[in-house]
């Protein structure tokens, strides 16, 4: 896109500026922006939830964070559609010590019950973690094993919901006749869904396989006598 493109879009949309740290141009929005030239929420929200201080956070630009917080009484706690505040999507030290010092709540939980300090570990921000341990002493950090398996989980678990694969019902053993329909449950032809930590738990002992259908291991009969 030609930069007299981007700029137009950015004089127009006040989340793009922002994550641009265009300070002048976030702040002519937040006073002429709206409707017929009307002010601007520092508050406002995107289709995601998505506001300002996000994405000022976000892409750390500190001088942006203090006009929209200072200035304009931007919601500092504010939360987007996956409960995400600017403290859980914060991506550098600096960012992070800002918003702290401005009233950020370490302790708020986003839609997958994670502080702050648990979403900067999953996403290896070593940093913020470190900052954030002095304000969460009982956080106990995951193995990268662990956050690794969640975080295929969770995927897993979404395609599952969206239809792209399928589980078996709960209870079939494998051994209906497939030519039998009298005896086949078609409302459980479509599969099941399980919660996040019965997929967690399976993915763990091996009874459900990254293909996405549960492992039914054959006995091992290579001990046995003829």
């Amino acid at each position: 896109m030609p930069a007299v493109e981007i700029a137009r879009v950015e004089e127009t949309n006040i989340w793009l500026a922002a994550a641009d740290g265009k300070v002048d141009v976030v702040e002519h929005l937040l006073k002429h922006g709206g409707p017929s030239g009307a002010p601007l929420s520092p508050n406002i929200k995107d289709d995601s939830g998505y506001t300002p201080l996000h994405a000022a956070a976000a892409y750390s630009h500190t001088p942006l964070i203090d006009l929209l917080v200072l200035s304009y009484n931007a919601d500092i706690n504010i939360v987007d559609d996956d409960g995400d505040t600017p403290l859980h999507v914060c991506e550098t030290l600096e960012a992070a010590k800002r918003l702290k010092e401005l009233g950020a709540d370490v302790d708020m939980k986003n839609e997958e019950d994670k502080r702050p300090i648990e979403s900067a570990d999953d996403e290896e921000r070593d940093e913020v973690v470190e900052y954030l341990k002095e304000f969460c002493p009982d956080y106990t950090p995951a193995s990268r094993e662990d956050v690794d398996l969640e975080r295929f989980a969770h995927l897993f678990q979404d395609a599952v919901a969206a239809g792209g694969i399928e589980l078996p019902p709960r209870g079939d053993d494998g051994d209906e006749d497939e030519d039998d329909e009298s005896t086949r449950d078609d409302s459980a032809t479509a599969g099941v869904t399980l919660t996040l930590d019965e997929l967690v738990i399976g993915i763990q002992n091996g009874t459900i396989s990254p293909n996405g259908f549960v492992n039914r291991t054959e006995p091992d009969n290579t001990n046995k006598e003829n």
